[in-house]
């Protein structure tokens, strides 16, 4: 249900929690990731995440499917190309509101709202 601490040395957390169907909480993602594709793919127990660092430039499919989630908030600028693809994608209990984003990035997360899978009204200025 618990992940243990991630080494402050780790930049990619590429698919390291993919369908750990009993992960509730997701451990502090250190401020050196950049690359979170699939990381908590499939999670469907998932419900709470820390705040994901400003570093992350990858974040394909990284909550999809993880139907427990409530919120999350993304300290992370968006990042255009395929890098961001339905990072939200069947986050069935993410509702308005419930995406916190950088609030000079609120305009670009809801633009893009629909590659991520989610809807424009989930962002909201952090």
């Amino acid at each position: 249900t618990n992940a243990p601490q991630i080494p402050s040395s780790v930049t990619n957390m590429k698919k390291c929690f993919v369908e750990c169907t009993n992960l509730t909480n997701a451990p502090q993602i250190p401020s050196s990731v950049t690359r979170m594709g699939y990381c908590f793919y499939r999670c469907t127990s998932l419900t709470t995440v820390p705040p994901i660092p400003s570093s992350v430039t990858n974040m394909q499919q990284c909550f999809a499917s993880c139907e427990k989630l409530t919120s999350v908030t993304l300290k992370c600028n968006y990042s255009v190309g395929d890098k961001f693809e339905n990072t939200f994608e069947d986050c069935t209990s993410l509702t308005a509101g419930s995406i916190k984003v950088p609030a000079d990035q609120v305009a670009t997360y809801q633009a893009n709202a629909g590659t991520m899978g989610t809807e424009a009204d989930r962002f909201v200025a952090e």
